[in-house]
This record gives structure tokens, sequence and C-alpha cells, in this order.
């Protein structure tokens, strides 16, 4: 008998896309046709998030999701801020995928360092203007896949 793996993301090669500063005002960066994904993704900080200004890097990283339901996004985004370990109120990633691929679902996973998926926060989403949200209180790794 065979024991079923749990999915998980193997990391590939990353590479930095954009690098800003964010106060206690908060930002918005968008990211245009990002990596393997072909998605536009929004990611909100929300004034007070942060207590401080901090660096908010974002990296794409073009590894693997293996063994998740549904057809993975292609390759992983990871938002680091600094020391940061928690965010004060959720930051919201909003993902705008190919209007031609129509899932009736998307699920959103944060990944640790060692590949390991634990389910994202829904937030919402909108099959007219090809959108999903997800929210976080942390700086994370994060993909999605397309459920039909």
């Amino acid at each position: 008998m065979s024991r079923v793996q749990p999915a998980r993301f193997e990391y590939g090669e990353s590479r930095t896309l954009k690098v800003t500063e964010v106060d206690e005002l908060g930002a918005t960066l968008h990211l245009y046709s990002v990596g393997d994904t072909g998605a536009n993704v929004e990611i909100n900080v929300p004034p007070l998030a942060v207590s401080k200004p901090v660096t908010l890097t974002v990296s794409y990283d073009d590894g693997a999701l293996i063994g998740a339901a549904g057809a993975a996004a292609g390759g992983a985004l990871a938002i680091a801020c600094d020391d940061l370990r928690d965010f004060a109120e959720p930051i919201e990633l909003r993902v705008r995928y190919p209007d031609d691929l129509k899932p009736k679902a998307v699920a959103g996973y944060s990944i640790d360092e060692q590949g390991s998926l634990q389910v994202l926060d829904l937030v919402a989403h909108d099959k007219e203007a090809s959108s999903v949200s997800f929210s976080t209180f942390r700086p994370v790794t994060f993909t999605w896949t397309y459920l039909n």
C-alpha cells in the first residue's frame, strides 16, 4: 500500500521583482504578468499595518507545486518585510488571473521554508473580474491553484 504524500512546493530559482518602503500610511504594490502565472498581483498593505517604516521586498520563485488539487498557477511570490514577523492589520493579496481560465474556485496557499502548504484566508472571488483576494497577517510566500 502506497502512502499519499501531502501537497508541497519545490523551490526553484528566485528573483526580486520589487523593493519599496512602506510606512504607517500603507502602500499598494502592483506586479504585472508575474512569472509563469500570467497573472497581475496587487499587494495592499493597509494604513497602520506597520508601526514604523520597513522595506518590503517581493520576489518570484519559479518552483513547482506538487500534489495540490487543481491546476497550479505556476511559481510563487514571496513577500519579505525586514525583520517583521506580523502585520498589525491584515494585508490583502489580490490576483487578477487571465480571463480565459474561468475557474469555479481558486485556492491560495502560504508556503513555509520546507515547502509545506497552509491554506490562505479567502476574502473574495469575483468571477466577472477574474480576480481573487486572500488575506494574511504575516509576510508570506504564496501560490494558488485553479479549481474546476
